[in-house]
């Protein structure tokens, strides 16, 4: 069984969706010597600006390319030219009794036992220059818990850690540890930290700050916050640009991406760069519908001041690194990328959204290649979502559908194809501190989510279900597969209830899931009709997650 509760508090009421109406009332806490918080990446109160979005009381602007402090510039008021807040404490735990289950919680690894969060600071302003000191505490429990069996793994490189993942070896290899280490652990991060400068148009800074490109809920597939956010530069729209052809928002990032404790013994190689664009086109001539684009390429790094010349990577070929068949295990470090097109189409008069995110993360060879194999390494993000009001229009009936997909493509059938989030050219892979930067649902793997909610103006309940199959790729790699194969799939199914309040204490949102995780880590791999009776190996799981943020 699997149960989540999740508890965050907001910056200010969001009646029915609309637009918050506290912006003239200062609601950032940005007159010095108010306290206040920080509005988080994911969760109900971003839900409720996209609701407000879809019913066409916002605008459509900010959700596709946002970070903290992009969100929390939308509650800033306009003038406000000079100030300082105390941020209130967040603090988030999540407790897993039988096996991890963490998806995006940035720099917590939740897993099983007790795992907690608590994320606190200041932030300051003065004219066009702005700060946000927001670390984060992180601390894990991480009791044991029953993982892979020795058939269903690759043989572990003798420079890697015991507790590195057993499938992203050599060649497509990532540093994605299945445990981090045999002990409980602390770790102070820095968290939505951001510094920068805003002018009419652009603003340019230093962050260590989470980001989220596209327009899936549950995943995004090339920038999230499932892993800890990393040190970045970044030059990005303050506002959307208005140009004859629509509005553009943008963002041009550089940073560096690190290695965990658990993957290797090498020093010399922990480093790596990551440069990073996304644009989102709003054409004048479509109303509600948004387009977008995404490229990161990343590369190893000898040293951080090697980074900034890396800011122009981002136009850089890469090839096909990961191109060469399994039978060669070499690795020629090199660049690697992941890209996406998007697009989002609202219809509020109808209170309906659908979204998608197209992903591959090797370029075509040519335009004959593109025609006739445009599936070659593709990865989807597809997403519908519903709203009316009822009841007297004082509550909110809402649908919300997801399934997002990172298996490989049948196109491996006849060429090789690394695994989403792997490379034969970086060796950590596209992940940092031990998670992807990417889709929470992780390399090789599919998910379905379906939600219905019901929203009055100050409290909310729904239905959750879905389902997630695991590093299916990996899975099919292993040797002596044959014809029990069906019964191997990693699986964990999953439904129940949610909820939330908005008060002047502040937002509270829960979750109550209950489910099952079918073979977790391939525990019937060989052996799943007769020596081994098929269900011996599923596990039973209990999360709870909860997380506090108090209004100002």
């Amino acid at each position: 069984m699997i149960i989540a509760v999740r508890v965050t508090a907001a910056l200010c009421v969001a009646a029915l969706g609309r637009a918050a109406p506290c912006a003239a009332q200062d609601p950032a806490g940005w007159a010095s010597g108010h306290v206040s918080a920080l509005p988080p990446l994911t969760g109900d109160e971003v839900d409720r600006v996209r609701l407000a979005q879809l019913l066409g009381r916002d605008s459509l602007d900010g959700i596709l390319l946002r970070t903290t402090s992009t969100l929390d510039a939308r509650l800033t008021p306009r003038g406000a030219s000079a100030g300082w807040a105390v941020l209130l404490p967040q603090l988030g735990v999540v407790v897993n009794s039988a096996t991890p289950w963490s998806l995006n919680d940035g720099a917590l690894w939740a897993g099983r036992g007790h795992n907690e969060l608590i994320r606190f600071g200041a932030r300051a302003r003065l004219g066009p220059v702005w700060a946000i000191a927001a670390p984060e505490l992180v601390h894990s429990q991480n009791r044991s818990f029953r993982g892979p069996g020795q058939a269903g793994t690759q043989p572990t490189p003798p420079d890697r850690s015991s507790y590195s993942s057993p499938w992203h070896t050599i060649p497509w290899s990532a540093d994605l540890p299945i445990r981090f280490g045999e002990r409980s652990f602390s770790r102070l991060d820095a968290g939505q930290s951001s510094i920068g400068v805003s002018g009419s148009a652009l603003s340019a800074g230093l962050a260590t700050e989470n980001l989220w490109w596209g327009p899936g809920i549950r995943n995004a597939i090339v920038m999230s916050n499932n892993a800890p956010g990393f040190p970045h530069f970044f030059l990005r729209s303050s506002r959307p640009i208005a140009t004859a052809v629509g509005s553009l928002e943008g963002s041009w990032i550089v940073g560096g991406l690190s290695e965990s404790p658990y993957f290797d013994n090498t020093a010399a190689n922990d480093l790596r760069s990551l440069a990073g664009m996304a644009l989102a086109w709003r054409p004048r001539w479509v109303p509600g519908l948004q387009l977008g684009f995404t490229r990161t390429v990343f590369a190893p790094a000898a040293r951080w001041t090697d980074l900034p010349l890396r800011l122009f990577n981002v136009f850089a070929p890469v090839g096909q690194p990961n191109s060469r068949p399994l039978s060669d295990s070499t690795m020629t470090p090199g660049r690697d990328q992941l890209y996406s097109f998007f697009a989002r189409w609202v219809f509020p008069r109808d209170g309906v959204e659908a979204y998608a995110e197209w992903s591959r993360t090797e370029g075509p060879a040519s335009f004959r290649d593109l025609l006739t194999a445009p599936n070659h390494t593709l990865g989807y993000t597809l997403g519908l979502q519903w709203a009316r009001p009822i009841v007297r229009d004082r509550a909110i009936l809402r649908f919300q559908a997801e399934a997002t997909y990172l298996e490989q493509s049948p196109t491996f059938r006849d060429r090789p194809e690394g695994s989403y989030y792997t490379s034969r050219a970086v060796i950590q892979g596209y992940t940092q501190r031990g998670q992807t930067i990417g889709a929470s649902i992780g390399p090789g793997a599919s998910s379905q989510w379906l939600a219905v909610d019901f929203l009055p103006e100050h409290w909310g309940v729904g239905l959750v279900g879905g389902r997630i199959r695991w590093e299916n790729d990996a899975l099919y790699a292993l040797p002596g597969g044959g014809a029990e194969s069906h019964c191997y799939h990693d699986v964990a199914v999953f439904a129940g209830v949610r909820g939330g309040y908005v008060g002047g204490m502040g937002r509270a949102e829960i979750s109550i899931l209950t489910g099952r995780r079918l073979n977790p880590f391939f525990g019937h791999y060989g052996y799943c009709t007769v020596a081994d009776p098929l269900g011996s190996a599923d596990v039973g799981s209990t999360t709870l997650e909860l997380w506090l943020s108090p209004s100002r």
